[in-house]
This record gives C-alpha cells, structure tokens and sequence, in this order.
C-alpha cells in the first residue's frame, strides 16, 4: 500500500466521527494512528499519540533493530478498552545520551493491531559497527544499520558519476559491490563522482561506513559514505578488459588502471592504434581500429618496468554495431551490420520479412534466415519467433525503390539471426513466482497482458499493473518503446493511461531495499508490446499528497516550497511557527505552498501547518537551521597546521592555509607520490597526490585548502583542492636545517618533516637501499633511520658521514626518513671484512680462508695458537695438531677506511680424519625480510644457517602468496639468473644439488646454457666450468677435481622466454 493510502485509511473513519458522532462506524480492520513516524529530540519528551482502536489493546515497546535499545520508553495508558472514538496516549522519551535509536510501538488487539515508530537522535549520533567483509556479507539486509568496512578498490564502474566499485578483502578474496559513495553530510546524493574527485583508484585501500542491501538476491552495500582512503603502495597496472570485438574502421574506450609506474600501450597489428599510447596514471584510452591491415585478431599489450604485462585480445570484425537510425543512415552496400531490436511486426513468416523496432527508429527486414545464406532457404518457420522478442541480426544496407509499399523501401538485406531473446507468456501471479534474473539480453524474459493501476513516475513509465480478474498487481519499473540497456523516457510516446489493458515483456525483478513495499517485486527491463484503451475510466479516487512534507533550509533563506499532488481543492493552516510572516491559504489540484519569513538569527526552529483536501489532512513542517557559527580557523604557518592536523588525528581536517611568507617544495620523492614543503616555522609532508609540473624550490603562499590526515602517528596533507588564492613561484634556495642528532632530539616535532642536515654521523647500525633499518649516532645521541629510496647505495657500520633526512614517527616512534642515495655522503667508510665464521683442516692439510674486504688496506691474519694451527700472509690455515683454535683477520685504518677486524675459528681434526659437510639454501630463507624483489632483474642476498649467497635475476615476489621457491627467465629481456655463495666454502665441495621445480610455465626451451663455475677468486677469474643439465626434479652437477677454499656460482644463461619465470628452483644443496 502506497503512503497517500496509508494516510487516508486512517482519515476515513476520523471524518466519520467528525460528520456524525452518532453514526454507526463499520468495524475498523485495524488499530489507527495520526501518524506511523514520531521524531524526538536527544533530550527527550512526551510525544501524544491519537488512537483509534475498535477492541480492547495492549502497548507494547521494542527494538526496531537490534542495534536500537528503548530502555526508560513507556507507554501511559499501557492498555485500554476499545471504542469508536480517538483517544490520545502518551509516549513517554527519556533523554538519550547513546546512540541515535529507533523503537516501534505496537498496540495489538484480539484480531488487530496497529504500530508506530519512535526516532530519536542521540548525543552520540549514528551508530557505526566495524566489520570484516566476509562478515558484512552474512549481515541481513537492513537500511538503518551502518557498517565500517575497509578493503581495496576493485573494478570500478562509472568512477566519474555513480562510483560503484568491489571492495575486497586482500587476505580472504571475498568482496561485496558497493553500490554508489556519497559524502556523509550529504549521503542521499550518490552520484557525485566521489572516486575520481579524491583520485581513488584501484588497488587504494578505503574505508566506508555502508548498509547491508542487495539486488536480485546479490548482496550489496547501499546508502554509502565515504570516510578515508590510503593510496595504494605497490605498483600496478591493469586492463579494463581482457577481450573485445570490434568492427573495422571504429573506436573503443580502454580502461587503463596503473599505479606508481609509466605505462605504455602496444600492439601486435598495425591496425590498432591508442590515444595516449603512454602515461603515468589511470585513463580512458581510446583505441582506433583500421579499416586496412591483415588480420582478424591483435593483442594489446600494456607494460611498465619491472611489472608483469597484461594483454587485451582484439577480434577485429567486417560488422559494425549500429541502431537503426545508424544503419538507415549508412550507405546501400555490401558491408554488414549488426541490429538488436524488438520484432514489431511479420509480414512473411515463409521467408521471415519482418519490421524491427529499437529505441531509434523502425526497418524493415527483408528476410531473414537462421544463418549466413548466399539465397534465403526459409528457415525462419525453425527460428519460433514472434512479434515481441529480442533478435540480433546481420545484414546490409539494401535499398528497393520500386517497392509498393512507402517504408519496406529502406530495407536489411541478407539479414540472418546472430541471437534471440524469446519470451514465455505467464500471468502476473505466475510472474512473481519465477526466479529472480534479470540482466539485459539475457533469458529469461516473460510476456504479461494486465492493467494500468496507478502511474506512479510517468517520465520513466514506473507503474502498477495489475491482473484484469483479480488485484494481484506488479510494480513495472520503467517501461520503454522499445528493449533498451538504460531506459530512454519513452514511455510518454506510448500515450497510455490508468485503466489501459497492457501488454508487455520484462524480466523478474527484484528491489529489497524499496521504500514502498509494494515495489520491492518488479518487472524489470520492461518494453512494450500492444495496448487496448481503458474506455470509460471510473472516476479517480480523491487524492491529496505533499511530496516534501518535511522542509529543512538554511538559516539565510527567507523562502520555502512545499509540492502538492492533489485532484482537490485544498486548504493550508499553520498549527505553530509565530516566525512565519506569509504563506498561501488555499489551492487546486497540483500546486505550491510558499511560505515566506525572516532569515534566522538565533537557534534552530520549526513551524508547523495542516494540509487539508480530499476529506483528509497531511501535517507539513518547516525547519530553519541555526545561524551558522563562526568561520573555520584560518592556519597561518606550517606549524599551526601541523599542530592542527595532529590534533585531529586519523579523523583529519578540511584546512584554510593562508601564508604571509612563502613555504618551498624542499623535495620531490622517488616515489612519485610524496613531496615536503616548508616554511620558516615548519615542514609539511604533501602524500598520495603527484605534484605536476612541480620544481624544487617552487613556492606557495597566500590562501591554500586543503585536507590532512595523520596516518601512523605522522602528519600529512593529503591534497591540496584549491589554490586559486595563492601566488606560486620559484627560488634558488632550498631550505636546508643543519642540526645535531641531540637538538633534533629535544624538539623532535618542531622538524618533523623538515629537511635536516646531520654532520659527521657515525654509523651505528648498517641500511642500505635493501636493508632499510639503520641507526647513526654523535656521542652518546642516537638516531633511527628508514631508508625510503630504491636507489642503490651502502652505509657500513663505522662508516663518518653527512646525511640529509626528513625526521618522522612511525606508531609513536621516532625515527628519520632516507630519500635519496645522494643524501648520504660518507667521509669515512666503515671497514668491513668477510670471512667464514668456521673452517675445518686435518693435521698436515691447509684450507684457503677467503677473507674479503671493502678497503684499500691489506688483510694481515695471525693465529691465537701455532701450536695448533699457522695462517699465511695470505691466508692460508696450516693444521699442526689436533685442537681449536681462532684466527683473527684484520686491517689498518687507512684513508677512506676505519679499521676492522673478523674471527674464525679452525677446528683441526687427526690426519686423514674425514666429516661430510653440508650447506643447504632453502626459501624463503633467513634474509627474507630484507631481500623481498619483484622483478627478473634485481640482485639480492640471501642467508641460510650463517652463509650467504648473492642472487641475480630470480624473482621472490616478495614473497608473497606463500612463494617457497624463486622464478627466473623474463618473456621481456634476455637475462641470465645466478645464485653464487658471497664467500669461499671452507670444505672441498664434490656436489651441488638443485631441485627444480616443474611448474605451468615450466620450459627449458629458451635456456641457451647453463653451468657452475668454481673459483678461488670472488671475480671467478681463473674459474673451472661445469656444465648443468636443466630439468625437472634434482639436477646434480659433480665437482670432478674439488678443492677446499672456493666460490660457487650457478648461471642459467636465457633468451626471452615465452612466459616469466620459466625456471623454478626451490633449494641447493652443496655436499662434499
């Protein structure tokens, strides 16, 4: 039942006691009440109901949710007797100090029963329950609950108007369609582009406050807003589609997602061309497709370095997709096209000329066949078609002049059938017994015959229809000429009317979350077939509505509009509101109420008026908003901002910067997506949006909004959205602090994210660009480091340097970001010396120990024992007797270089004593937190059980996705994978084991050469070469001539390779 019925089965019988209090009342069907929604205040209240009840009732209070809780609501009197007159009871509200709630009242008597609801705000406001997707999923569907989800952007569909999107779970796979994004202030208008205004993008990870809905039985989140968003780290690059079919001499839009990466598109076939074919962000690309070339089919490929490719197949096809106003204006030829229209009519159904109808206009079809035919064979009887379904069809553009007929002139020519969509005549009772399914174009779709009820939205053609021999009745949601994807307003060219007898095709559909009741089971994608006037219509029942009973404006308006829908005269009285200067009194049919009065200069405030028409009142309410407070406060520097944002925390504020004095761009990240700027009072960090056409030493200052958010305990401005009251400039001085590490300690949150130079640092604790947690020291004061640049670069422990930072904290603790490799200048480098920590010799045999350094200076060794064992100058061991004793390795500091020194211990065992040593290299292994690679070109180190090994062109992808093994051979560029061991083995080694892996993308087709070389020396000058036959499971290559003291090195030399990672190895083992 509509909301306007609703209102005047409670009137009816309240005019009956107001005509006549002595006539006679029918027994009412229901327990009847003034209003089904009551609205309270945070501070509570009395709310006066007026009842009308024919039996005996009993009050009852409960929860409208099981979110809601009604403690301290009752209901006086809680009970009473039953009567033909309007009695009024109280509800009484207690101050509500939690969460906004809702309760229901219901009033139940023997056979019937009526209900109310209770809504009050809270001083907490909405309730928000935090939950994982997997769970929002099970969630029933309830649009007065919100949940906070959080996952990452997927498939992103019209991100420039509806932002509809999946939101995955990267750990679980599961993801859930979010169905429009809004912001919160303003929830109801989901189609604001909100995606493509903040610059989310796919893989982002967001965080929403959404309601559990679902369409045709597929859940969905509904009523959306918006919260926070995280820019996604990792680089990508993604395709809108993986397959398309074009026709020659057309366009296609390609979606291109990418991130942190320049991208570029490339084709097998020169009939494919891109505009861009190159970028460094998430676009639309068009796509022309020749006319001329060789070929049906292309791949496109879309790359970017150090990233897997993705490709798109293109089948590129004679046909060319048209309606039928395209193809009416084609040229008469021989070149076809594809049509799907409805059949509007047969003329021949031997040979199947037929007229087709789409949203643009009406052919005819001069034959049609059920497949490509040089002369039609009358198949068309074998195709069980018939005036109404969907066909897809091929043909040309003919042309007959002579025709007697004016509009079979104009035809298809060689037209045969590609696909149908037929439909199964059922009556609106068996139609909302079918199964939910309705997506475009595909069966099954249903012929009904019924009546108009009610037009509910002509513009669209949303109506209810209901069978001719009973009240069973459907909501048609839109109705359209002709079948089409997204409803084209036709429905006024159809001229029907209340009371017409329709016939029609749609699919079941399905709208849990309608308001209305009535229209949560639809006819969904509904075109028409054939109508029959309705004759004499009764009289339309008496009707009076108010669309927008509830007005809110803003404290500046001195006007406001209410809409009528009526067929009645009415009348209007203001029941409260003394602010009200002037409204209208009266009116007829359809029409306005304006109500005029002074702009608001003090609280919130509200009048009142009853509508009254069509033996029925409706109650209207206008709102004022309060005089608006203050304006925001207007930061002045870079320091009161960060403070600001501080204070705001993960929450993040909306920010007006107006800056006397200028702040500077002090640097551009690697990354492509952080930049600092700073003033004489402070740093900012400026994350997740790309400065284009940005400069170091480009200035700002004036008035700047923007927002800012803290993340990890960081402060961070997260856009800039208006500059358009800023002066922007440029100049040669980059601002540069020089500190101590002891100063930047005492006020570490004045610098943060300033540009700090540290002078002559020692370094505490090694980093690099691959172990990227370090520590540097002056004195007794120490500071943390996070390396933050892929570039290149090595700080030694004991290395003396000059270092450029950016402090930061990380979830409360302090610590510096390393940006760039040429930040760290060292003065002094820490001397290192590589040396195994343990050999083994028999008495009378010596072992090599292969000390290596980083400097300049000469190794010298000495032995703790020579009794046991004697050290060369050049290291070699020389066993004496039988024992244990250390070996010290050392170097003096010369310039460039400090000091340093390494130990080993020799264990030297009886002559001819002889112990197998094993070292096995397993992944992932002991240094996986710090060698983690995506890509086939990078080098890394890896540890197992205290020895290391350096890797080239194996992938570990990071390991991610439980990779116990790593991946070489690149389909991009030849290469040549290697594992080799970072110092000497001490044993003469006589095996080395490999197991590879057979995998989906196994090949040994591209291997051009594989082997082990074995050398005394790191560079494997002078090396001995064995050679490896790669295959699948355990590769052993023998050592024919072993030796104590050498370097092992594994090289699979490789051409391109038809897929990556063509070769899998997962463990070496290297026995002697």
């Amino acid at each position: 039942m509509k909301f306007n019925k609703i209102i005047a089965a409670i009137a009816l019988p309240l005019m009956a006691l107001f005509t006549s209090c002595e006539q006679e009342l029918e027994v009412a069907s229901k327990v009847s009440t003034d209003k089904s929604v009551y609205e309270v205040e945070a501070n509570g209240g009395d709310v006066t109901v007026k009842l009308l009840a024919p039996q005996d009732w009993t009050a009852t209070v409960s929860p409208a949710s099981s979110l809601d809780e009604v403690e301290g609501i009752t209901v006086e009197p809680a009970s009473g007797n039953g009567s033909s007159q309007i009695v009024e009871v109280i509800v009484k509200v207690p101050e509500n100090k939690g969460y906004n709630r809702k309760a229901n009242v219901s009033f139940v008597g023997e056979t019937i029963s009526g209900a109310i609801t209770i809504s009050q705000v809270g001083e907490k406001g909405e309730r928000l329950l935090e939950c994982s997707i997997s769970e929002f999923l099970k969630k029933p569907v309830d649009a007065s609950v919100y949940y906070v989800l959080t996952g990452v952007v997927a498939n992103s569909v019209n991100p420039d108007t509806y932002s509809n999107f999946d939101l995955t779970d990267p750990k679980t796979g599961d993801k859930v369609l979010i169905y429009g994004l809004a912001r919160k202030e303003d929830v109801s208008n989901q189609k604001i582009g909100l995606l493509k205004e903040l610059g989310i993008e796919e893989g982002d990870q967001i965080t929403i406050a959404s309601t559990r809905g679902a369409y045709n039985g597929t859940p969905q989140g509904m009523k959306s807003y918006y919260i926070s968003h995280k820019k996604s780290e990792a680089p990508m690059i993604k395709l809108g589609m993986s397959e398309v079919t074009a026709a020659k001499g057309s366009d296609f839009d390609l979606a291109v997602s990418s991130n942190m990466v320049t991208w570029t598109l490339s084709s097998s076939v020169s009939w494919l061309t891109f505009d861009p074919a190159t970028g460094d962000k998430s676009t639309t690309v068009k796509v022309s497709v020749a006319e001329d070339g060789e070929g049906t089919e292309g791949v496109i490929t879309l790359a970017a370095e150090g990233l897997e490719s993705v490709t798109c197949k293109v089948t590129r096809t004679d046909i060319k997709d048209v309606t039928i106003a395209e193809f009416l204006e084609a040229p008469v030829g021989d070149k076809p096209y594809r049509i799907v229209a409805k059949i509007e009519s047969i003329v021949n159904d031997q040979y199947g000329n037929l007229y087709a109808e789409d949203a643009t206009g009406r052919v005819y079809v001069y034959g049609l066949t059920a497949t490509k035919q040089a002369k039609n064979d009358k198949s068309f009887p074998t195709l069980g078609l018939r005036a109404g379904d969907i066909i897809t069809i091929v043909g040309t553009r003919g042309q007959y002049a002579d025709a007697k007929v004016e509009d079979q002139k104009e035809q298809v020519s060689g037209a045969y059938l590609e696909a149908s969509c037929k439909s199964t005549d059922v009556t609106i009772t068996e139609f909302l017994a079918k199964e939910v399914a309705s997506k475009y174009l595909e069966s099954p779709y249903y012929r009904l015959t019924g009546v108009i009820k009610e037009i509910v939205k002509e513009e669209y053609g949303n109506f209810y229809f209901k069978e001719e021999a009973s009240e069973t009745f459907v909501y048609v949601y839109g109705l359209t000429k002709a079948p089409v994807a997204k409803n084209d307003k036709s429905f006024a060219s159809l001229g029907l009317k209340v009371g017409d007898k329709v016939t029609l095709v749609g699919q079941r559909g399905q709208y849990p979350n309608a308001k209305v009741e009535e229209q949560k089971e639809q006819v969904s994608n509904a075109y028409f077939i054939s109508s029959v006037a309705g004759g004499d219509v009764p009289a339309p029942e008496k009707n009076l509505t108010v669309e927008n009973a509830a007005v809110e404006v803003e404290a500046t308006a001195t006007s406001a509009t209410f809409t009528v829908k009526s067929n009645v005269e009415w009348t209007v009285a203001k029941v409260e509101g003394d602010w009200i200067t002037k409204f209208t009194e009266s009116g007829s049919n359809d029409g306005t109420i304006t109500v005029e009065f002074a702009a608001n200069e003090g609280a919130l405030r509200t009048a009142k008026f009853e509508v009254a028409g069509a033996d029925k009142k409706v109650e209207i309410t206008l709102t004022q908003k309060a005089v608006e407070e203050a304006p925001a406060v207007e930061y002045k520097s870079l320091a009161e901002l960060n403070a600001a944002i501080l204070a705001a925390g993960e929450a993040g504020i909306d920010f007006t910067l107006n800056l006397s004095k200028p702040a500077v761009l002090t640097r551009i990240c690697t990354d492509n997506k952080t930049s600092y700027f700073q003033d004489e009072t402070a740093g900012v960090m400026f994350y997740g949006y790309v400065l284009e056409d940005a400069f170091l030493g480009l200035t700002i200052e004036g008035v700047v909004k923007g927002t800012g958010v803290v993340y990890n305990g960081l402060p961070e401005v997260t856009s800039f959205y208006d500059i358009s009251g800023a002066k922007v400039g440029a100049t040669a001085t980059i601002p540069c602090t020089e500190l101590t590490i002891a100063q930047l300690n005492a006020d570490f949150n004045k610098y943060l994210n300033m540009q700090v130079k540290l002078t002559g640092v020692e370094v505490s604790e090694a980093f690099s660009n691959s172990d990227k947690n370090g520590k540097v020291k002056q004195g007794a004061d120490e500071l943390a480091l996070y390396v933050k640049t892929t570039e290149a670069f090595e700080a030694v422990q004991g290395s003396k340097a000059d270092l450029v930072v950016f402090p930061a904290v990380f979830n409360a603790n302090k610590q510096a970001y390393v940006w760039a490799a040429d930040d760290y200048k060292p003065s002094v480098v820490g001397g290192q010396i590589t040396l195994v920590s343990k050999f083994t010799v028999n008495v009378g045999e010596t072992v090599k120990l292969g000390a290596t350094t980083n400097s300049t200076a000469t190794i010298k060794y000495s032995s703790a024992d020579e009794a046991i064992a004697t050290v060369s100058a050049d290291g070699v061991v020389t066993g004496v007797k039988e024992g244990e004793v250390e070996i010290t390795a050392s170097i003096d500091a010369v310039e460039g270089f400090t000091a340093a020194e390494a130990k080993t211990t020799i264990v030297v065992k009886p002559a001819g004593s002889s112990e197998s040593k094993v070292y096995t290299l397993t992944f992932p292994d002991d240094n996986s937190a710090n060698n983690a690679v995506g890509a086939y070109n990078e080098t890394w180190e890896a540890q197992k059980d205290g020895f290391a090994w350096t890797i080239s062109a194996f992938n570990n992808n990071k390991w991610a996705n439980e990779w116990k093994y790593i991946r070489g051979g690149s389909k991009k560029f030849e290469s040549a994978p290697s594992i080799a061991t970072k110092t000497v083995m001490p044993e003469a080694i006589s095996t080395i084991t490999i197991t590879v892996d057979g995998t989906k993308n196994y090949s040994t087709d591209n291997i051009k050469a594989a082997y082990v070389l074995v050398s005394t020396n790191a560079d494997y000058s002078e090396a001995a070469k064995y050679p490896a036959t790669i295959a699948k499971g355990e590769v052993e290559v023998k050592i024919t001539t072993p030796a104590k003291g050498c370097y092992y090195k594994l090289v699979i030399e490789m051409g391109k390779c038809k897929n990556n990672g063509e070769i899998q190895i997962s463990k070496l083992v290297y026995s002697e």
